[in-house]
């Protein structure tokens, strides 16, 4: 979540799909596939096969 804040916090809006960041310890984020991924899960509900 932090990559997120500080994307937010410089950008002023949600990244888009192809977006991803270093992080400090130098490890690569891919913040937009995270927040496009979550916006799927929330929109489509939980799945009928899954118990």
């Amino acid at each position: 979540m932090g990559a997120l804040a500080r994307y937010v916090t410089r950008e002023g809006r949600l990244p888009g799909r192809g977006v991803a960041q270093i992080l400090p310890d130098g490890t690569e984020h891919r913040t937009g596939i995270s927040v496009a991924n979550q916006k799927w899960r929330r929109d489509t509900g939980p799945r009928a096969d899954c118990s």
